[in-house]
């Protein structure tokens, strides 16, 4: 049976709408690219989160450096990681004030960021 001039059938969702609605499904979302971000908050006090988005699946190195280049932490160490999008957070209450640096390194990929650390 059909419904009006329109030709759609009686019980037709789209029939009063003109056209179906919904949400699309998408496709997974994985990563496709090295990448390193800004630690979020920063300036912080005492902790901070860093994110990173590995496009491959490998070993991952995380560490953070104080100004003058010593290693103050290391929060990934050699650890293999699956493809995708990875936050960490980071407390640094026993360190002073000032400027860190934070390195992610990964199947001979390097990024370095810095971050402040305000007490």
């Amino acid at each position: 049976m059909k419904a009006g001039t329109d030709g759609k059938d009686i019980g037709d969702p789209g029939w009063f709408t003109g056209g179906l609605t919904g949400v699309e499904q998408t496709k997974n979302q994985l990563p496709d690219k090295f990448a390193l971000y800004q630690s979020y908050p920063n300036p912080f006090n005492p902790s901070t989160t860093i994110t990173f988005t590995l496009a491959q699946a490998g070993n991952v190195s995380l560490k953070v450096y104080d100004i003058m280049g010593r290693e103050v932490r290391n929060v990934v160490n050699n650890v293999y990681k699956a493809q995708g999008t990875y936050k960490y957070m980071i407390n640094m209450n026993d360190m002073a004030s000032g400027v860190y640096l934070y390195t992610l390194k990964q199947n001979g990929n390097m990024q370095t960021m810095k971050m402040m650390l305000l007490k």
